[in-house]
This record gives C-alpha cells, sequence and structure tokens, in this order.
C-alpha cells in the first residue's frame, strides 16, 4: 500500500478540519476543549476565562467569533451573556472528539515519560 494511502487512512480528515475551522490558535483550543468536554456547560465569559486560567479581555472576543462560526450558543439571560456548545449534534460530536483527543496528546508525554500508566 502507498505510503500516501495509509497517512490518509490514519488522518482524521473530519476532525482536521473541525481544528482549522474552530481551533486554530491556543486560546480557541482551549475553550473548544472545554465545552468539548463538557457539552451541556452553559458558562458567562468571566467563567470560561477562569476556569481556562485566562483575561477575561482575552477570551471573549474568541467566544463571540466561536458563537459567530457557530459552534458556541449565545444568549442573554438574567446571569447576563452566556456561552453554550451549538445544540446540532454533529458539530457536537466532533467538539467532544477534539476534547478526548486534546486530553490523550495531553497524557501521552506523561506516559513517555513514565509518569502515567
Amino acid at each position: 500500500e502507498a505510503p500516501a494511502v495509509r497517512f490518509a487512512e490514519e488522518i482524521d480528515l473530519e476532525l482536521m478540519a473541525f481544528v482549522q475551522r474552530y481551533a486554530a490558535t491556543w486560546v480557541k483550543c482551549s475553550i473548544v476543549s472545554l465545552f468539548g468536554k463538557e457539552p451541556f456547560l452553559q458558562v458567562c465569559p468571566e467563567e470560561v476565562a477562569r476556569r481556562l486560567k485566562r483575561n477575561p479581555r482575552l477570551i471573549v472576543p474568541e467566544l463571540n467569533d466561536l458563537a459567530l462560526l457557530g459552534l458556541l450558543d449565545r444568549a442573554r439571560t438574567a446571569r447576563g451573556i452566556v456561552f453554550q456548545l451549538t445544540r446540532e449534534s454533529a458539530t457536537r460530536e466532533l467538539a467532544s472528539r477534539f476534547s478526548a483527543q486534546a486530553a490523550l496528546q495531553a497524557v501521552r508525554p506523561l506516559r513517555q515519560a513514565g509518569a502515567v500508566r
């Protein structure tokens, strides 16, 4: 089998397109991972910033961008503006897969160092 064919089979093209569209920066990657891990989370920008240990001024534009792209739903509530993962099932599934893959990538170096089994 040709190396290019094997390479294409190993790459999740759907997930790669998802990453390019929604998680192209470290901040967006962290936000997408958070919502992928907790798909029913409905939270204000300040809480997202607190969970990610980031400045809210850095988080708010990224949340708004992800809402414009359709990954997040933005709503005004009695608590103020809140964000949650879209209800669109295929996108929710990709966010979950992305989050699981990101968690795997974080553990892999620890496994190689013998810190995690």
